[in-house]
């Protein structure tokens, strides 16, 4: 599982914050400077989300693999790298309308490479 590269980590104990810690590429930094203090809320149900990670759902209209759209356009940089279709996030399944759009997932996914921007004004065509 890849590591989280950035967070905080509140620790709670007894409805009291003990500790509160920032991580940088998965590693745990030096605890920050608070006031300790009581939550207001008696019972905190906290759901464990599992990152990195994609769950099958029969209601779901984004998807990894498959053909791409008519519509969508490959970017293209030169002769020797090709960027391949890899699916679509519907922009409908994610919370605070985070995307205003589906977007399609592209990469040239046999070439190296670590770090790549794409630029995703045209949503068709980024």
């Amino acid at each position: 599982m890849k590591q989280i590269e950035y967070g905080t980590e509140v620790v709670i104990e007894k409805d009291k914050v003990v500790g509160v810690y920032n991580y940088n590429y998965g590693r745990r930094r030096a605890k920050e400077e608070y006031k300790p203090y009581k939550l207001k809320a008696s019972k905190i149900d906290l759901t464990k989300n599992t990152l990195y990670t994609i769950k099958k759902s029969l209601n779901s209209e984004s998807y990894l693999g498959g053909k791409k759209p008519d519509e969508v356009i490959l970017p293209f940089l030169n002769d020797e790298i090709y960027f391949q279709y890899f699916g679509k996030l519907n922009k409908d399944e994610f919370p605070n309308k985070l995307l205003n759009f589906d977007l399609h997932l592209v990469a040239p996914i046999y070439d190296s490479f670590d770090k790549i921007f794409l630029d995703y004004s045209n949503e068709i065509s980024p």
